[in-house]
């Protein structure tokens, strides 16, 4: 590998990716560009027959410092960064030999699977921190108009198609050139925001939020509208999510993310076959049962009209019996881990439906970002369990095995409701919801007009409120119903007041002492 004259037009390439590189360089070559290249990507390019200058042969430097510094000297970096439209810069690049570069390729170390991997020590982080390359690569899309800069290997056909298209690089078009700096200096902010996380991760030994967020966030896909047609929308990943699959039906809406993200959480936290119904962000259905099928007429019994148009969630692989029963129905979008042969193909005669699996039964913690006029409030995403060591029954009458299913569904379930938010469920089923009142008695009796309507006994159920009760009112409004208990998480100054009550009507109430509002 020795050095070439040089024509008019060159590329410089330096990658940690070498996929499609040989087809790439192959093309550049077709068209006469002179290729320079740096270490094991020179070494590749060679090997399959490509002429090839290395950066070594140009500065006569060999890669020092282990590596870490091989293309930041005046001739490589100077050639990449000087105008070829202005006078001064070619005058100094002439009489110091420098010859300009019409294009940069150029992708760094992959700190953030390292970062995945958990690769270790503080020092083996920090010598994954690519410095040559986003120098290289921001100098390039600083200099567009001379050096188109590239990062990314799906712009390699990009590129010669663009180059075919204009004659050669330096008829590609200044609009063109902007649209490739813009996307590199996005690359690099990306890079070092992941580091910078990194950083103030790794510095952040207190229990609390960190002092900078560093959010990477890339369009997965356009949206019709938002939560209304007038507004946009659009779904941004930051590349570590968990995938979901969509089988079939229409484009997803904005509604059906956020609706589908609760279904999901819901099952999850349960053994056995479960299905959640969600309206509107909120559980409108809930069913437990050895049976798949079973567990889902039980969601539907919750709320027969509003489950119309709802989302339903899964635990288990969907089968062709609650298929069957699915189909009856109009329903928007449907999560589960899979589904069998049969029932795709039962639910493939309802088009629009969707149908969505998902990888993995986690519920990852995440921050949850609310914006405002004044700043961005965050706070830790609700992921906490039913801690149940926390659990104090305060009334004389305690509850038995059987009851506490009842609490667990119950305690589950509210925090996926709207504040003010109260449950009512048995230990197979959620029975009546009141969402989203301003008053909590308001809610009360939400829920138990609901459950009236839907024709479901409260008799023996337990009660679950996302928060505390000022007032004893409640247990006036629920007695009659001859519920067996009440889950809350205490704290109220009238506290006593409302064991009292509760211990009148021989019904127990357990403090969680957590709270669990949903605005």
């Amino acid at each position: 590998m020795g050095k070439l004259k040089f024509m008019s037009e060159r590329a410089l390439i330096s990658v940690t990716n070498k996929d499609g590189l040989e087809e790439f360089a192959a093309a550049l070559h077709k068209r006469g560009i002179e290729i320079v290249a740096s270490g094991g990507t020179a070494t590749m390019i060679e090997s399959v027959g490509i002429p090839v200058a290395t950066v070594e042969s140009i500065t006569s430097y060999p890669s020092i410092l282990g590596g870490r510094v091989k293309t930041l000297h005046p001739l490589i970096f100077g050639a990449v960064l000087g105008d070829t439209n202005n006078p001064d810069h070619l005058k100094d690049m002439k009489e110091y030999g420098m010859t300009p570069f019409s294009l940069l390729i150029c992708n760094f170390y992959d700190f953030s699977s390292a970062l995945k991997d958990k690769a270790g020590t503080l020092e083996k982080m920090i010598e994954k921190i690519d410095v040559g390359g986003p120098s290289m690569l921001r100098a390039a899309a600083k200099n567009y108009t001379s050096c188109i800069p590239l990062f990314n290997t799906d712009q390699y056909k990009e590129i010669i198609k663009d180059i075919d298209d204009s004659g050669s690089l330096k008829s590609i078009s200044p609009e063109k050139r902007l649209s490739y700096s813009a996307k590199a200096f996005r690359y690099s902010s990306d890079y070092e925001n992941i580091i910078a996380g990194f950083f103030d991760n790794y510095l952040n030994t207190e229990d609390k939020l960190p002092e900078h967020l560093h959010y990477n966030l890339s369009k997965v896909t356009d949206m019709r509208y938002g939560e209304n047609p007038f507004q946009k929308a659009a779904l941004y990943s930051r590349g570590n999510e968990k995938e979901w699959t969509q089988l079939q039906g229409k484009e997803l809406s904005y509604n059906n993310y956020a609706d589908l993200q609760s279904a999901r959480e819901i099952v999850l936290n349960y053994d056995r076959p479960a299905v959640s119904i969600i309206k509107h962000s909120n559980p409108c259905g809930f069913g437990l049962d050895k049976n798949q099928t079973e567990a889902y007429k039980k969601a539907v019994t919750t709320d027969p009209v509003s489950y119309f148009g709802g989302i339903v969630g899964f635990n288990t692989e969907v089968n062709e019996e609650s298929a069957l029963e699915l189909k009856k129905s109009f329903l928007e979008c449907i999560i589960a881990p899979s589904f069998s042969e049969k029932a795709r193909e039962i639910l493939k005669k309802k088009k629009n439906l969707r149908l969505l699996t998902f990888q993995g039964r986690e519920i990852r913690p995440d921050l949850e970002l609310k914006v405002l006029d004044v700043g961005i409030l965050v706070q830790e995403r609700d992921v906490s369990g039913l801690n149940e060591d926390n659990w104090e029954c305060v009334t004389n009458t305690k509850f038995n095995e059987e009851d506490r299913d009842a609490l667990r569904i119950g305690w589950d379930l509210v925090k996926h409701v709207k504040s003010n938010a109260i449950v009512f469920a048995s230990a197979e089923k959620l029975l009546g919801v009141g969402a989203g009142q301003m008053s909590r008695v308001d809610s009360v009796k939400i829920a138990m007009r609901k459950s009236r309507e839907a024709k479901l006994s409260l008799k023996d159920s337990i009660l679950a409120s996302d928060a505390f009760f000022p007032f004893s009112d409640v247990i006036d409004l629920v007695k009659k119903e001859k519920i067996r208990g009440i889950i809350q998480p205490g704290g109220s100054v009238r506290d006593q007041e409302v064991i009292d009550a509760c211990n009148e009507e021989n019904i127990f109430m357990v403090f969680t002492h957590q709270r669990h509002f949903r605005h």
